[in-house]
C-alpha cells in the first residue's frame, strides 16, 4: 500500500451476519464475487465489553436481537469456531481476513486465529490498555477516526508507539448514514500532513461516490460495509452495499485508478491517427500557376495534419510553385522550385 498503489478495498461484513455462520460465508463469497479485496469482521467478549448496567438495560425494537442490550449483543457474536471456518472460506476465496477486536480477550482470541492486522474503533483510541496488548503482537494496525479529533488520535498513536510494524489511519464519520455534505473527504489531506502516515477511507454513505473520491484523493484503504440485503434487521443494513453495489464500486475505483495515468501530459502514441487526421496543414486558399510567389494572404489551414504544419509557414512563404496548383491544395514541398536562399 501507498502512493501510486491501488486502493486496498474492505468489504465490511462487521456484525451484519446477524450471529449466523451461513450468513457471514454468504457474505464472503459475496465480497470474492466482486473482488473485493478483503474482508473484515468484528468480535466482542461482552462480559468485558459492557457494564452490568447496560447488559441489563431494556432493549426492544425493531432492531433488537435480545430484551436487554448484552443479550442482543451476545445474540450477533460468533465463536472462535466460526471465525475460524469464515478465516479460511476467506482465505480460499483469495481473500485477506481480518478483524476489530474490540477488547482484551478478542485480541486473545484473534492472535490464537492468526489474526494478520488489528482494526481499531474510534471509541477505543484512548483505551490504553487495548492498544497496548495490540501493540505487542508487532501486527499492523489500522485505526479509524470516526468519533475523534487528532487529539484523541495522538492518545493512540503514543500507546501503540513503535509496536506495530505499520499504522494506518481511516477518516470516517460515525454517523450511519452519513449525509454527503458531512464526509469531508479534505480531513485525509490533514491527516496525512499532521500524522505522515497512510491515509484510508472508511465511508458510511448510502451512495458510491465518496469512496471512489477517496480513492482518487490517494486513500490507500477504502472500507464499506456490505449486506446481503439492505432490509435486514440490524442497524448497519441499511446504510451496507448489496452485491450490486460492491460490484459496481469496486468496477468504478479500479476504472478510476487506471484514467490517473502516470501524470506525463505528453501526448499518447495512440492518439497519433487522431491527431493527423484532426490537425491542419498549410493550404491554397486560391490557385496558383507554375512559378507563382507563396504569400502568407494565399495560405490557410485545413486538415489533415500531414502535411507542412503553420509553424514552418517561414520555409514556404517566398517560395515559387513548381506546377500548377488549385485552390484547396495542401502545400508539399515537392510542388515547390528549389529554394534560391539556400
Amino acid at each position: 500500500m501507498g502512493k501510486g498503489q491501488a486502493s486496498f478495498i474492505v468489504a465490511e461484513i462487521g456484525q451484519n451476519h446477524n450471529g449466523d455462520l451461513e450468513t457471514a460465508l454468504e457474505l464472503v463469497e459475496m465480497a470474492a464475487r466482486c473482488r473485493a479485496s478483503a474482508v473484515k469482521l468484528t468480535k466482542r467478549d461482552i462480559a468485558s465489553d459492557l457494564s452490568r448496567e447496560m447488559y441489563d438495560r431494556p432493549y426492544e425494537g425493531p432492531q433488537s436481537f435480545g430484551a436487554t442490550y448484552g443479550e442482543h449483543r451476545e445474540a450477533l457474536e460468533l465463536t472462535e469456531d466460526e471465525h475460524r471456518v469464515i478465516r479460511d472460506h476467506a482465505h480460499a476465496r483469495g481473500l485477506v481476513w481480518f478483524c476489530t477486536a474490540c477488547d482484551i480477550p478478542s485480541v486473545e482470541m484473534m492472535e490464537r486465529l492468526g489474526n494478520p492486522v488489528y482494526k481499531v474503533a474510534s471509541r477505543d483510541l484512548d483505551n490504553e490498555p487495548l492498544l497496548a496488548r495490540i501493540a505487542q503482537t508487532g501486527k499492523p494496525v489500522i485505526l479509524s477516526t470516526g468519533m475523534a479529533g487528532l487529539e484523541d488520535l495522538q492518545i493512540a498513536l503514543d500507546a501503540l508507539g513503535d509496536g506495530p510494524e505499520a499504522i494506518i489511519v481511516l477518516h470516517c464519520v460515525s454517523q450511519y448514514p452519513t449525509p454527503i455534505d458531512s464526509v469531508n473527504l479534505r480531513a485525509m489531506d490533514t491527516l496525512r500532513e499532521a500524522t505522515g502516515l497512510l491515509i484510508g477511507l472508511s465511508d458510511h454513505t448510502t451512495g458510491l461516490a465518496s469512496s471512489i473520491a477517496g480513492a482518487v484523493m490517494g486513500a490507500c484503504v477504502v472500507e464499506k460495509h456490505v449486506t446481503l440485503s439492505r432490509a435486514a434487521r440490524g442497524t448497519d443494513h441499511a446504510g451496507a452495499l448489496e452485491e450490486s453495489g460492491l460490484r459496481t464500486l469496486v468496477k468504478y475505483i479500479r476504472e478510476a485508478e487506471r484514467a490517473m495515468g502516470d501524470g506525463n501530459p505528453a501526448a499518447d502514441p495512440a492518439t497519433e491517427s487522431a491527431r493527423q487526421k484532426l490537425s491542419r496543414s498549410l493550404t491554397l486558399n486560391r490557385p496558383l500557376a507554375t512559378g507563382a510567389e507563396i504569400t502568407e494572404d494565399a495560405l490557410t489551414l485545413t486538415s489533415p495534419g500531414t502535411g507542412v504544419p503553420w509553424r514552418r509557414r517561414g520555409e514556404v512563404v517566398g517560395r515559387r510553385v513548381a506546377r500548377d496548383l488549385e485552390s484547396g491544395t495542401q502545400i508539399r514541398f515537392a510542388d515547390l522550385e528549389p529554394d534560391s536562399s539556400a
